[in-house]
């Protein structure tokens, strides 16, 4: 049977209307690997059915996380939407209930740091590196990889890597290890858990075609 991955959409509120958000690149990347992407759509009722039929699951980028999840006050979070990253939250808790992989990406492995009881720096205050949008799918960086962790088992070697965030984990969450810092400023750049077929990724594979194998490896975790 193929390998089903759930792709959380993102929840984008407009001047006019609500909407389900996820950048192609994600399908794209989950659908390179041979295997079937669905996407959840933002709040629905319908979770358990999901969680039910796929096999991991991937968190992707969006905006900030409200900081009250993390028992900080507004310093410099924005755009937060505070009902929607409940809403998020329950969701990864639900997916770690059902003791099922789960890729974070960007605000993806913030939000698994933060349901591990860690936290975020709010802003990089000053940095010349990261939060470079108009550069996804460039290499703006590279990425110190811890020998033995999953980054390591996939590339084997430092990488390049893009950086569009502007807020990075502070204190690590419980049962977490550090799998790769950045080369610039050693802020965390990617995490997994000790025991358990959890990980995350500060940076955008999706977005560069050499990191594909990374999604072909979770897969993998997945069936």
């Amino acid at each position: 049977m193929t390998t089903k991955i759930g792709i959380f959409a993102q929840y984008k509120e407009s001047e006019w209307r609500c909407l389900n958000s996820l950048p192609f690149h994600y399908v794209q990347a989950v659908e390179s690997t041979g295997t079937i992407a669905l996407i959840i759509p933002s709040g629905t009722t319908q979770l358990a059915y999901f969680l039910d039929i796929c096999d991991g699951f991937v968190f992707p980028g969006g905006a900030d996380i409200d900081p009250s999840l993390y028992h900080q006050d507004y310093l410099w979070a924005y755009d937060c939407i505070l009902d929607w990253d409940l809403w998020l939250a329950s969701a990864m808790r639900w997916v770690m209930d059902t003791g099922k992989p789960i890729l974070g990406i960007c605000k993806g492995m913030q939000l698994l740091n933060v349901a591990h009881g860690g936290d975020l720096i709010q802003d990089i205050v000053g940095s010349d590196i990261h939060n470079q949008a108009h550069r996804r799918y460039e290499c703006v960086d590279m990425a110190r990889i811890v020998s033995g962790w999953f980054v390591d088992t996939v590339f084997g070697d430092d990488i390049g890597i893009n950086s569009i965030h502007h807020q990075a984990i502070g204190t690590l969450g419980d049962g977490l290890r550090v799998a790769a810092t950045s080369q610039h400023d050693s802020e965390i750049e990617a995490i997994e858990h000790i025991h358990l077929p959890y990980y995350g990724t500060q940076w955008h594979p999706e977005c560069i075609d050499t990191h594909r194998p990374l999604f072909q490896w979770f897969v993998t975790q997945c069936s």
